[in-house]
């Protein structure tokens, strides 16, 4: 895998029509789970899109044109797989930055020429983020229904390589899908509990222990979001309610990333950055401005001239970690 980049950089070379090269190479670099290999994978494809478009102006476009394919599979590298590696290494703008990609080649695949009618209605509903319409399953859904229909697609050609590539893509979606409605499922139940606990006792609970002693709930709950290198706990809020702090801070990335998508805007339409948010407000680059999932707690978004929007939490104590999860739950 070392050597993957090179060969199909030369491999397109030496063919450039040879449009498969471009879509499997890309694949199989996306999989290494590196930054690098990852940033390889995009450099291939859009090497595919330049020269499609050389192509085409010169009146030999590719048939079918698959350009509207590569930018699909670039927006899903900068959405999964770049943007979880940066994160995971701690370069929160780096991050950021692949999600505004990740926005951007969606938009030029559902603008791409051939693109299906599927694509054009996936990016809408992608791109609804940038209207803060959307919430933290939008993205997914709207690239689940690309995987599935590429997989039916490849089916229909007989391509059983791309068939079992798009189906385990989207496998992986679907899980996720289902891992945050499953989060926000338990944060639902653990709620219902904590203001029980609230009424009788007069005071909040503080954690999940807490209804648990009091037999609220019948077990510690699952944590479906929870990974290897990501801790789950189940935050206790003021009114009884409960936040799953994974899915809390998946939903401030998202409210981040439509704050700093208007400063973006706001910057390219006006070459100067905003005075503040009442800016973005009276211009209408936001349609208005969200409200932090851990408001309850203290969390706010904070305008600084010099960093832009950030989340910002009061300082004090980590909350304490929960126990082990059990079988059963709430």
């Amino acid at each position: 895998r070392d050597y993957a980049y090179a060969l199909f950089d030369v491999i397109t070379d030496l063919s450039p029509r040879f449009t498969r090269a471009y879509h499997i190479g890309a694949l199989l670099l996306s999989a290494s789970g590196t930054v690098q290999a990852n940033r390889s994978a995009c450099d291939l494809l859009n090497k595919g899109v330049r020269i499609g478009g050389v192509e085409a102006e010169a009146g030999r476009p590719f048939v079918p044109d698959p350009r509207w394919l590569f930018h699909v599979i670039l927006a899903n590298i900068y959405e999964t797989s770049l943007q979880t590696l940066l994160r995971r290494s701690g370069d929160s703008a780096g991050a950021a930055d692949a999600r505004q990609a990740a926005r951007r080649e969606f938009h030029l695949a559902s603008t791409a020429p051939e693109a299906p009618v599927y694509v054009q209605e996936a990016a809408a509903g992608y791109l609804r983020l940038n209207t803060g319409g959307g919430n933290v399953e939008d993205s997914l859904l709207a690239i689940l229904s690309v995987w599935r229909e590429l997989r039916d697609l490849a089916e229909r050609r007989g391509d059983e390589e791309v068939r079992k590539d798009m189906e385990e893509r989207a496998k992986t979606t679907e899980e996720r899908i289902l891992a945050i409605r499953l989060t926000r499922a338990i944060e639902a139940d653990l709620s219902r509990a904590g203001k029980r606990y609230l009424a009788e006792r007069g005071q909040p609970p503080e954690t999940v222990d807490d209804l648990l002693r009091d037999g609220l709930i019948p077990g510690l709950p699952a944590r479906p979001l929870e990974t290897g290198d990501s801790r789950e706990t189940w935050l206790a809020l003021p009114d009884g309610s409960f936040k799953s702090r994974l899915l809390a801070g998946l939903e401030t990335e998202g409210h981040l990333d439509y704050l700093r998508n208007a400063v973006v805007n706001f910057v390219r339409d006006n070459r100067k950055m905003p005075a503040s948010e009442n800016d973005l407000l009276e211009k209408r680059y936001l349609d208005f401005f969200p409200e932090p999932p851990l408001k309850a707690i203290g969390q706010a978004y904070v305008w600084e001239q010099n960093r832009g929007f950030s989340s910002r939490m009061p300082e004090g104590p980590e909350p304490p970690p929960e126990k082990d999860a059990q079988d059963g739950g709430a």
